[in-house]
């Protein structure tokens, strides 16, 4: 086997199979990438984490196959081979020699490792699939990036309780909806989609995790669901089927959660004129939160305290999508609840804060 290569092309690829790993998972260099120079000229990098059940097929967009073959070897040995020519302006080498892969630009030093046995070699079968929505891989990132805040701080090891998924449907009106909440946050999004099929699905902690930062890097992408019922799963893909992940499990729920959580946040709309907008002479002051300074309501606005509800989380939700200049932050009950909602022509996110911290009062 014998491939040329951009080192961009071919460190995005693995990038992305990195980002299912934990640092130690991904330190113990045991997970295998399978590559192939097929007799059809494409050079395609296959790849399967066993533990979270995700699976991901990479054809290289800038390869050039010099001669056909298959090689499988540790994710992390070959990332760790191609860290040297990161400035390397040259095609890269790839060549299977025996049981040995060589990795040269024929400028750097080049790299040579062991293969794993071919028996250890990565097969990652098709997946039928019926698709659900397309999407920009940015904008369902962040929407799940969101929904998984209010589930970072939350102390049940369980992903099977409720409080440790993220509820995602579609709505009538060709949109969908993500849900999530614990025991003193939730969040609701509710956003346009090009939608083809109706569905309610429920991602765990994990999974959503997964999901979101596999989407991230995908641009334009195609989100389908495996037709075969012994094989559950959820298929992204990009536009040229350049990149097929598939996320094996089974998600599928009736959505109750999600209509009965939803039907809760739209009815916050109705206390919309009562909040303050976020204008230079209240919420600008997010932006100078530390972890020390809490939000505080008072006749005169909000202010800075030693109490009041925690600036941490308040502020890993601007960091995340919401803007100061369209977003509305209000009591839904004083002293107890806040809110903060950021309403745009294609979405409407909400956050919902139901407890305070009381040091100094």
């Amino acid at each position: 086997m014998i491939f040329e290569a951009t080192y961009k092309d071919m460190k995005k690829a693995m990038d992305m199979m990195r980002a299912t790993l934990s640092d130690s998972e991904f330190k113990s260099g045991n997970h295998a990438v399978t590559l192939e120079a097929t007799d059809n000229e494409d050079v395609i990098f296959y790849f399967i984490d066993k533990k979270n059940k995700v699976e991901i097929t990479y054809k290289l967009k800038e390869a050039k196959m010099i001669y056909e073959g298959v090689a499988t070897c540790s994710l992390k040995e070959l990332l760790d081979a191609l860290k040297q020519f990161s400035k390397s302006k040259e095609v890269i080498l790839i060549e299977r020699d025996g049981d040995e892969l060589r990795v040269d630009d024929g400028v750097f030093p080049e790299s040579v490792f062991f293969l794993f046995d071919d028996e250890d070699t990565v097969i990652v079968e098709e997946v039928k699939r019926e698709v659900l929505f397309c999407s920009d891989g940015k904008t369902l990132s962040g929407m799940l990036n969101r929904a998984s805040l209010p589930l970072k701080k939350t102390e049940f090891p369980s992903e099977k309780l409720d409080t440790q998924s993220i509820y995602f449907s579609s709505i009538e009106d060709g949109t969908a909806q993500v849900v999530s909440f614990s025991m003193h946050q939730s969040y609701y999004e509710k956003r346009e989609v090009d939608a083809s099929s109706p569905f309610n699905l429920i991602l765990s902690k994990p999974k959503a995790r997964a999901l979101q930062k596999l989407s991230e890097g995908m641009g334009q992408l195609t989100f389908s669901m495996s037709l075969q019922d012994e094989r559950p799963a959820i298929v992204l893909s990009d536009d040229s089927d350049t990149v097929t992940i598939v996320l094996k499990g089974d998600y599928v729920t009736d959505g109750v959660i999600a209509n009965s959580m939803s039907a809760v946040f739209k009815g916050l709309n109705e206390k919309r004129p009562e909040w303050a907008k976020a204008m230079d002479n209240s919420l600008d002051k997010i932006g100078k939160l530390t972890v020390r300074d809490n939000l505080l309501f008072s006749q005169d606005g909000i202010c800075l305290s030693p109490s009041g509800y925690p600036a941490k989380i308040i502020k890993d939700m601007f960091k995340n999508g919401f803007i100061q200049d369209t977003a509305v932050v209000g009591e839904v009950e004083p002293g107890a609840v806040l809110a903060i909602a950021d309403y745009s022509s294609n979405a409407e996110k909400i956050f919902i804060l139901s407890y305070r911290n009381t040091q100094g009062e």
